[in-house]
């Protein structure tokens, strides 16, 4: 018996599967390898069989190799399929993102979202999608909607430091200052250099008036970023609520040594240097009359303005004792120190 086989066609069957793959750039599928050797070797033994003499046994196994043959073909073209949607879902995706890029650039973050979420649509695996989503909603004062779109980019890559930094941006910017502080901590856990985080940490200690904590993380985004002077102007406000006049006028001046048309720094330079002088003025004062009231109650208002209460309460009671000064100092006693720090 002769079997009728174009052994031609089969290599040529065997070689479209590559050109399509090569084509649609998917060359190195592992399912694809896996049926394409499979094929190969199915079609190896077909070829063993004599095409001349062939007994009916022959036949049976040829028809049957060629049943698995053209199996394995269909499961080829499923999968070429498979990977065919997948690379439209992946331009989808891409696409998508990158005109929320352009958005984005142009401050268009309303049309930004939108193309963020079409391409989470098309890709809920990539956790960039999310990232950039959250922080165009973080620029959209959308800040609940930031901290949704972080939470979920995290849950893809729980390493990516700038996305606790914008959760923790945008919980600052609803007030809820504990959980931004938790959110900039755990960007440090993850980068202990990111001076983003230590002055988002040191801003929101601030807000909540723990000047001390305040100043401790500030000093780290300082240590970081020597060239931020935001974070050195912020230093030196923490510093100055402690009356620390001497460290506060250097962090003032970094500032603006950094940045030369920063008014605010020396606007406070001024502040520092009109604190320091009337109090070392008064203070010398005392060197030539000792416990003279209206030194007392000087220094008392140069520590109420730095904004320290225990002492300047310490100077102004030493003036009780003086008709001259007691009434001023006890109004300060009274109200002066409550209206200056909100009690």
């Amino acid at each position: 018996m002769h079997l009728k086989t174009n052994w031609i066609t089969i290599f040529v069957l065997l070689a479209v599967p590559a050109i399509v793959l090569f084509a649609q750039t998917v060359a190195d599928d592992s399912v694809i390898k896996d049926l394409q050797q499979q094929k190969a070797q199915v079609l190896e033994k077909m070829k063993a069989i004599p095409q001349e003499g062939a007994t009916q046994e022959d036949v049976d196994r040829y028809n049957e190799l060629k049943a698995q043959y053209d199996q394995l073909d269909a499961q080829i073209d499923a999968r070429l399929q498979e990977l065919d949607a997948e690379a439209a879902k992946r331009r989808g995706a891409a696409n998508n993102y990158n005109q929320g890029n352009d958005y984005y650039k142009d401050g268009k973050y309303g049309e930004a979202i939108e193309s963020y979420k079409k391409a989470i649509e098309f890709d809920n695996t990539d956790y960039r999608f999310f990232k950039n989503l959250g922080q165009a909603y973080y620029r959209n004062k959308q800040y609940d909607q930031a901290v949704d779109a972080m939470r979920d980019g995290l849950r893809l890559n729980s390493e990516e430091a700038s996305m606790y930094l914008v959760m923790g941006q945008s919980q600052a910017k609803m007030k809820k200052y504990d959980d931004a502080i938790f959110s900039y901590d755990q960007a440090i856990k993850i980068d202990q250099t990111y001076p983003s985080a230590w002055l988002g940490k040191g801003n929101a200690y601030m807000a909540q008036k723990n000047y001390s904590q305040a100043e401790a993380a500030l000093q780290e985004a300082t240590k970081y970023d020597t060239q931020s002077s935001s974070a050195f102007y912020n230093l030196g406000v923490a510093q100055s609520e402690q009356g620390k006049i001497t460290a506060a006028l250097d962090a003032f001046k970094s500032a603006t040594d950094i940045t030369k048309n920063y008014y605010k720094g020396y606007y406070q330079q001024a502040v520092m240097l009109n604190k320091f002088e009337a109090k070392s003025a008064a203070e010398k004062c005392l060197t030539y009359k000792k416990n003279y009231a209206g030194a007392f109650f000087e220094i008392g208002t140069a520590y109420k303005k730095m904004g320290n209460k225990v002492k300047a309460e310490e100077y102004f009671r030493k003036c009780l004792n003086d008709r001259a000064w007691q009434s001023a100092a006890q109004w300060e006693l009274d109200h002066g120190l409550k209206e200056a720090f909100q009690e």
